[in-house]
């Protein structure tokens, strides 16, 4: 096996994990962001339309509050295509970046 090959097999660490923020319940996503930020230096965490209040839940809940600090927040807002009224609708989208607080690992 030569070197190329063997990188392709291996994968690689990468230092910023997403959680992407839907219709599952809360607890699975406050789950799913401590296993992420566990295993990278960084999470973002991703909402669009009425999933943004939820993703801001998720990272300032109780559960995770004491072990996360925010690094950055973006907000956008995108125009899309309705399906139902066939006119272009303005959805707004929220990625949050979170890491673990200094001293925790």
């Amino acid at each position: 096996m030569t070197e190329e090959q063997a990188q392709k097999v291996i994968p690689v660490k990468q230092n910023i994990g997403n959680v992407f923020i839907g219709k599952s319940d809360f607890r699975d996503y406050s789950k799913e962001l401590l296993m992420m930020i566990n295993k990278y230096d960084a999470v973002i965490v991703m909402a669009r339309g009425k999933y943004n209040s939820k993703a801001i839940d998720i990272v300032t809940n109780k559960m995770t509050k004491h072990l996360i600090e925010i690094v950055d927040v973006k907000l956008n807002s995108s125009e899309f295509l309705s399906k139902v009224s066939k006119k272009m609708v303005n959805v707004s989208s929220i990625e949050i970046k979170v890491r673990l607080k200094d001293g925790i690992r």
